[in-house]
């Protein structure tokens, strides 16, 4: 068996419904195809039309995914009914995960990925907190102190009232009017 044959049998063995199908599954982008109601064309080698034709064929699922884990959840049919599919009307499944990262490179599916999808579908998972005002001000204030001593070595604060203004030491300093 492979790790994708066994968390599947996991999967059927711990989340079913009533009709004792999966609720969750993991499929291949490339093998998933559905009936869908759409309008076709055929075009010759040329790009020259030659029909078009509004029926129901059965085509890739995910044609937009290329070689790709996706993990599913079953959906009802309330949810899932549409007159573009019409095998839908009794539910259906719907992605919820593709395995891949950010930048569209493949992601190995485990157990563990799944376990954790779950949890977060089915709201065991947690969402952070939002951060209070007074840390975010803590916070800001310390970088403000931080970034005052990355200035370079020639440079330095003026005292007296504008001691917030940063001079070059290399030019004679002048005196402004209240800093006496």
């Amino acid at each position: 068996m492979t790790d994708i044959e066994i968390i599947n049998e996991w999967l059927t063995n711990q989340y079913t419904n009533l009709e004792k199908k999966p609720i969750y599954r993991l499929v291949w982008s490339e093998d998933i195809y559905e009936n869908r109601l759409g309008t076709f064309r055929t075009f010759t080698e040329g790009g020259i039309l030659i029909r078009e034709v509004t029926e129901v064929r059965k085509v890739r699922k995910y044609n937009y995914i290329h070689h790709r884990w996706i993990f599913e959840m079953f959906a009802p049919g309330n949810i899932t009914r549409s007159p573009e599919l019409p095998d839908a009307s009794g539910g259906d499944y719907v992605p919820v995960y593709v395995f891949e990262s950010g930048t569209g490179t493949y992601l190995p599916p485990t157990r563990r990925v799944v376990e954790f999808l779950i949890s977060a579908l089915e709201g065991k998972v947690k969402r952070d907190e939002l951060p209070t005002e007074e840390y975010l001000q803590d916070r800001e204030i310390k970088q403000i102190e931080e970034s005052l001593d990355d200035h370079p070595s020639h440079f330095q604060t003026r005292p007296g009232a504008t001691r917030n203004a940063i001079f070059f030491k290399g030019f004679p300093a002048t005196t402004i009017e209240g800093d006496k």
